[in-house]
């Protein structure tokens, strides 16, 4: 049958028992179980927000976001962020000076596409300023349990003291994407929270919770993230050597600190183009443009490391680094 409202109580038990070390003490009351993090994210867009507002964005960041803003009519604003640190506080404190900035939507550990990992002292400065400037995070944590150091880093939410800061995660990228278990843990309000998820579909699927709940009783899933998480630096590592070998001085790229993404510059490259063309010889990468709220990183883009590194898998890369250098010289 349904489970209506909040969720399956047993998972938000044992999930508020399981994020406590990284992102603080939580109600389990006050947790929403979603249909995966984006549906999360796309709930806290709609209770925290109104059509016009201003919401600021890590750039590059991750397009599904930028869907999101599109869909509910509000203005995306692009801050500077470091490949290795992330935010730049500076810059946010600038944009918040010079706009009125309802949200921010920020991914702190493994960002996509980046792959930093923000430190708890940058974090801090951050909710710092948002609380200086009345501005609301909603935080995708969704790569979290992927960052490549041995402890799993914490969030802006174990340190928000301030009630400023909505956690959406879920389970998708270490214990398997077809779950479908998100959930958002609001700030304030979650009853109007409660009410856009009922607006959407009334119930997140009853089976896939009871399951969700058996493996957090019955597994150490974060084990098994730890597990993913080397063997994905392992295959950045393999790609980002084929790729220097390849493209040479050409190339710059980004080192990441979790996920299994690669951020890519390669100079003279049309990312468009040479995407379209990639797509006639079945080769597959997402141009950096698409990460952009104003169309920027034209010469950018992101591979994905995330599959089994197999001989076929290396020359189809030896192909598309072929394929990135005739176009560079047409160009």
């Amino acid at each position: 049958g349904y489970l209506f409202g909040n969720g399956l109580e047993e998972l938000r038990l044992k999930l508020a028992k399981w994020i406590r070390p990284w992102a603080g003490v939580t109600d389990a009351d006050n947790i929403i179980i979603t249909n995966g993090c984006l549906e999360a994210v796309n709930i806290s867009l709609a209770s925290e927000c109104e059509a016009g507002d201003i919401v600021a964005i890590e750039s590059p960041c991750y397009f599904g976001l930028l869907h999101a803003i599109h869909h509910h009519q509000l203005k995306a604003i692009e801050i500077k962020t470091d490949p290795n640190e992330g935010i730049n506080p500076e810059s946010l404190e600038e944009l918040a000076q010079k706009h009125k900035i309802k949200v921010l939507i920020s991914s702190a550990n493994a960002q996509n596409p980046l792959g930093f990992t923000m430190s708890d002292e940058r974090k801090k400065r951050i909710l710092k300023i948002c609380k200086k400037y009345n501005i609301r995070i909603i935080e995708d944590d969704l790569y979290g349990e992927l960052c490549f150091q041995k402890n799993r880093p914490k969030t802006y939410k174990y340190f928000d003291k301030d009630n400023i800061v909505t956690y959406c995660s879920s389970f998708s990228k270490f214990l398997g994407p077809g779950l479908r278990i998100g959930w958002c843990i609001p700030s304030k309000n979650a009853q109007t929270y409660l009410r856009h998820k009922l607006s959407l579909n009334l119930s997140t699927t009853s089976i896939s919770q009871y399951v969700a709940s058996n493996l957090l009783k019955n597994e150490d899933v974060l084990v098994l993230g730890h597990s993913l998480s080397d063997y994905y630096q392992q295959n950045t590592l393999i790609y980002s050597n084929i790729l220097e070998n390849y493209l040479g001085d050409k190339l710059t790229l980004s080192r990441p600190s979790g996920s299994y993404f690669l951020w890519i510059r390669i100079e003279g490259l049309d990312a468009l183009s040479a995407f379209e063309k990639a797509k006639k010889l079945k080769l597959s990468f997402t141009p950096g443009p698409f990460f952009s709220a104003t169309g920027q990183f034209k010469s950018y883009l992101r591979i994905n490391c995330a599959h089994e590194f197999t001989e076929k898998r290396h020359q189809q890369l030896i192909k598309l680094c072929e394929l990135f250098l005739k176009e560079i010289e047409k160009a």
